[in-house]
């Protein structure tokens, strides 16, 4: 079976191929560890992946060391909800209504992660010193400006992200409030970061957002 042929959104297929990962074979080759920390490949188009998976019957080892297992519904929750969503152990127990130490288990011996997700640490967390997020109208101004660097008609944009016109107009007019998900999107399709493009204040004339 082909890349192509798994049912993955354009997103996902896009991140594999950027990481080098072209062939059905190759992704077989790896660990979810392995794929967790890929610097190429997002936690939504990783989760993307993990249910294609689950639908072709395909596995993958945990770690270099582990035995492939089963992932059932549960886990793909707990995994988008810790790695996806950025929740802690705690909430996420409570979610799927199992106990923390739970949650960890489940994270280690399935995917093989231990200790705080990657995407989680990239998020930006807020401190007393810090100033607070900028608001809607921010983002979305920082999204049609870094758009228009890029020379992509709002409508080019919305389709790279799979998300329709409307919605991205109204990111772009500062009347909604983007979800992360939606910002990790935005910032594929736009050459930088969600950390970067969240708190974007000004967007030089290259695109490049900065802080």
């Amino acid at each position: 079976m082909r890349l192509s042929e798994m049912g993955l959104e354009s997103v996902t297929l896009a991140c594999l191929h950027r990481g080098g990962i072209n062939t059905t074979y190759r992704l077989l080759e790896q660990t979810y560890r392995e794929l967790i920390w890929h610097s190429e490949i997002t936690p939504e188009a990783l989760y993307d992946l993990l249910r294609a998976l689950r639908r072709h019957g395909m596995r993958l080892k945990p770690a270099p060391r582990g035995t492939e297992r089963s992932v059932n519904e549960r886990n793909l929750e707990v995994f988008r909800l810790r790695v996806v969503e950025g929740h802690t152990l705690k909430d996420v127990g409570e979610q799927v209504g199992i106990g923390h130490e739970r949650v960890r288990q489940i994270l280690a011996g399935y995917f093989g992660l231990r200790g705080i997700p990657p995407a989680v640490k990239a998020r930006p967390h807020r401190t007393e010193n810090q100033s607070p997020p900028p608001d809607c109208g921010q983002v979305g101004h920082a999204v049609q400006q870094l758009r228009a660097a890029k020379g992509l008609t709002i409508e080019q944009l919305a389709d790279a992200i799979d998300m329709s016109t409307e919605q991205l107009a109204r990111i772009e007019d500062g009347l909604r409030d983007p979800a992360w998900t939606t910002l990790s999107r935005l910032a594929i399709a736009l050459d930088t970061t969600a950390a970067l493009l969240v708190y974007a204040i000004e967007v030089e004339p290259t695109g490049r957002a900065h802080a």
